[in-house]
């Protein structure tokens, strides 16, 4: 390409008048001018969503929760200390007929009674359930990490996605600008030739419509970039408004499928992660049928006063402890219940791994096979390229001595436009194929850091 060019600018500055030479400097100039937009590498583009991308900050706080929950005070295997007080003051009218005869009667007779405890109770066994919440609170934590993580995956396959969508747009504007360079150089040659007499009005005309035809695709391609920009930066969770440029090319390497890919697969991970989590919600469930013993101290104060009657003054005080002993008969057959649902949860859990087994299976073979077809793939358009490239200078150097033709060139650059096009869609496909590998492997959140 860098040889097309030069023969362009050979072509241009010794035959284009000064307005021409003007309009291919900004054409050459343009993708310079971009540098002044933010340059972003995948790398910059992933730490950025790490920390920014509202998916990722909304399983991060969830993974949070679940870690906070995650504590021996919450399976109930810590005691609980109650502390409480009272205070009642009643003015009443006071009538009392006794038995020996006697009659009592006062009038705003003042009373008042005041109480303070501070409880202990320690559950001391509960068919063993706070022990197996405690396993279970454990393993939601890790449910919770292992969501996390594949959120993370699936938020960098759509940064790849975009980021590289973004690239290939842009690969595609300076494809046009090259060949609106060309362009430029028909129209002007074409001009000089009729204005000399040697040229034709068709000769002219054709290649002015090539050149709008080019200018039209490019205004479609500068939208398109402009989409794609917007996508991104919605998945680096900011404004969809900034401007920004990749510096990342599209480079594939090898990768394969290994046996050990699948113990890393977080997809599976989570599946007998679930089934675990279910298992200990039916061990739970069944200690219900089991009596609980708990352990009760505490110390008490009270003190009731009265401006009436046989006890004038009544205060007790001392601390107090014992067993309670707790068993439940029969509660309308909800344990039996939760039993019969955690079972059909683990069944449940089972079914989906065995699912997601099979479909894993079935993913590493596509995706091999989908890797090794677009490599080779880009290769052939690899060559095509050079072959067009080749093939438009050579079509360029006979223009330059008047020996090529309209039709001539307009195929030229048709062969140029569509290989570039090809080539491009080819490895943005290629490396959506490598990103799936990786995420197969397990390996996709270290490649991007990197």
């Amino acid at each position: 390409m860098l040889r097309l060019i030069r023969t362009i600018q050979n072509l241009s500055f010794s035959s284009l008048g000064l307005s021409k030479c003007f309009t291919l400097f900004f054409l050459v100039m343009t993708p310079a001018l971009l540098h002044a937009q933010q340059a972003l590498s995948l790398r910059e583009a992933v730490s950025i969503a790490f920390e920014k991308n509202h998916g990722l900050i909304a399983v991060d706080l969830k993974r949070k929760q679940a870690e906070m929950q995650n504590t021996a005070g919450e399976a109930g295997m810590l005691p609980s200390v109650r502390v409480q007080g009272g205070y009642e003051k009643d003015n009443l009218d006071l009538q009392q007929r006794l038995a020996d005869g006697r009659v009592i009667e006062r009038n705003s007779a003042s009373s008042s009674f005041l109480s303070g405890s501070a409880t202990l109770t320690w559950t001391l066994f509960d068919g063993m359930a706070m022990f197996i919440r405690k396993d279970r609170l454990g393993s939601m934590e890790e449910e919770a990490r292992l969501t996390q993580r594949l959120q993370m995956e699936a938020t960098i396959v759509q940064l790849v996605s975009a980021y590289f969508a973004l690239r290939t747009e842009e690969d595609q504007i300076l494809a046009l600008k090259e060949l609106l360079q060309v362009d430029s150089v028909r129209v002007s040659l074409a001009a000089m030739r009729l204005k000399s007499g040697s040229g034709s009005k068709p000769e002219l005309l054709q290649a002015s419509i090539e050149q709008n035809l080019h200018k039209a695709q490019l205004i479609a391609r500068l939208s398109a970039r402009q989409a794609e920009q917007e996508n991104l930066n919605l998945l680096l969770g900011r404004d969809p408004a900034v401007a920004v440029t990749t510096t990342d090319s599209i480079v594939l390497s090898d990768v394969g499928i290994d046996q050990d890919s699948q113990a890393k697969d977080a997809g599976l991970l989570l599946a007998r992660q679930q089934k675990v989590t279910a298992m200990q919600a039916w061990k739970e469930s069944k200690a219900g049928r089991y009596p609980s013993l708990s352990f009760q101290s505490g110390y008490a104060f009270s003190r009731n006063e009265n401006e009436a009657g046989f006890l004038l003054r009544n205060q007790n005080t001392g601390p107090g402890y014992g067993l309670l002993l707790s068993w439940i008969l029969f509660d309308g057959r909800r344990t039996d219940r939760m039993i019969r649902r955690a079972e059909l949860d683990i069944k449940l859990a089972e079914n989906l791994e065995s699912e997601l087994f099979n479909l894993r299976k079935r993913s590493e073979q596509k995706a091999v096979r989908e890797y090794r077809d677009r490599r080779e793939t880009v290769k052939l358009e690899e060559a095509s390229v050079k072959m067009a490239d080749e093939n438009l200078q050579i079509v360029l150097e006979r223009l330059r001595s008047g020996l090529a033709n309209s039709l001539e060139i307009q195929e030229a650059e048709r062969l140029y436009q569509d290989s570039m096009t090809r080539l491009s869609l080819a490895r943005y496909q290629a490396k959506l194929a490598e990103t799936e590998l990786l995420r197969l492997r397990g390996d996709l959140i270290l490649e991007s850091g990197k």
